[in-house]
């Protein structure tokens, strides 16, 4: 069985409470007579909007970039974000290990 009879009457009080102090400013409003206005020429102005946000930005497109040869990794020719080619050198190695292991491999095939 449901009470609905005793949160009726509250209901019907709810807009009368709100109403009474409307009234009240409205008749000092009048009471109080004319007040002092001070007035701007109108002027066009330009407003700037900026908006901080927090996020993090995925790539549409990702390559894995592995080096064929070990070495130490002497210049860096790309950078995160460059646009880069088909073929483009992006990190230029040091040459003097790859420089050993070219001569003893060439002295190895002259035996």
């Amino acid at each position: 069985m449901l009470r609905v009879a005793p949160v009726v009457p509250l209901l019907a009080l709810v807009p009368l409470a709100a109403c009474s102090g409307g009234r009240d400013a409205q008749a000092r409003g009048r009471d109080a007579g004319p007040r002092p206005v001070t007035t701007v020429a109108v002027r066009q102005d330009d407003v700037r909007r900026s908006i901080d946000i927090v996020g993090t930005l995925a790539a549409a497109e990702e390559a894995v970039i592995s080096s064929e040869v070990d070495g130490k990794v002497n210049r860096i020719l790309a950078d995160l974000g460059d646009r880069v080619g088909a073929g483009q050198v992006l990190v230029e190695l040091d040459r003097e290990k790859l420089q050993y292991g070219y001569d003893a491999a060439k002295a190895a095939y002259a035996r």
